[in-house]
């Protein structure tokens, strides 16, 4: 089973290859994305059967088993992209070179199988956000990891390929390209203008007013003015870190 980045000669972008992900299940395109309760991998009387849960949460609470009343649960990807493993060296295969795709898969699932975030209440949101930052904070100590990716895909149009919520945490041996692209720039920006970009870009998007989607005291959501597709949307901290 193949688990490599390789990485374009010319463009620099690394790709990940990873043949066990082809086992993962499917929607054919013309049926709706939709599994029944029965259907699903993620129901309670289910969860048994997968991977050992490194985390489980009850209400807000880090509970010890799944026999309790669990919310929300982490566990390992039965599909890795990666697999945990003692970090190699990069190496140069011809012209290209090639890292081991070690690091951590893991999915955080929450209960109920006919709710996704647009419809949690903040207790329930702010569980999920609880259960990254954990897993997070554990994660970052491995000797292995050089980046850690959480993200949400929801329907088959964003890539998912289960109905019932869930959302995905990876760690990388290598910073993605396109990352490395963003701190090179945000690095040029200030040696040009002695100001950091994303205070540069909050102060304007707030003075300009046209596309602020929601704010509070600490956080502010917003349509950016170079948007790459319809509806990006970028939250920013109103306090610099």
């Amino acid at each position: 089973m193949l688990n490599e980045f390789r990485q374009d000669p010319v463009s620099g972008e690394w790709v990940l290859f990873s043949t066990g992900r082809a086992k993962k299940p499917r929607f054919q395109d013309e049926k709706p994305f939709y599994q029944s309760k029965e259907e699903c991998f993620f129901e309670p009387e289910k969860m048994a059967q997968q991977e050992t849960p490194v985390a489980i949460y009850s209400h807000g609470q880090i509970v010890n088993d799944l026999s309790t009343d669990w919310t929300t649960v982490v566990i390992p990807n039965k599909f890795p992209a990666l697999k945990k493993g003692v970090c190699g060296p990069v190496m140069n295969v011809g012209p290209f070179v090639v890292a081991a795709a070690s690091g951590f898969h893991e999915l955080v699932i929450t209960r109920d199988h006919e709710k996704s975030f647009t419809q949690f209440n903040d207790a329930e949101t702010a569980e999920v956000i609880q259960a990254y930052r954990d897993r997070y904070a554990v994660i970052a100590k491995d000797n292995c990891g050089e980046y850690i990716s959480i993200f949400h895909n929801h329907g088959r149009l964003a890539g998912a390929s289960v109905y019932h919520n869930h959302s995905q945490i990876l760690s990388m041996p290598l910073v993605p390209t396109s990352i490395v692209r963003h701190i090179n720039g945000a690095r040029e920006y200030f040696e040009k203008t002695g100001q950091r970009i994303h205070e540069a870009l909050l102060a304007w998007e707030i003075a300009e007013g046209k596309r602020i989607v929601y704010q509070n005291e600490n956080l502010i959501a917003f349509c950016t003015y170079v948007s790459r597709s319809v509806y990006e949307m970028k939250i920013f901290p109103k306090r610099a870190s």
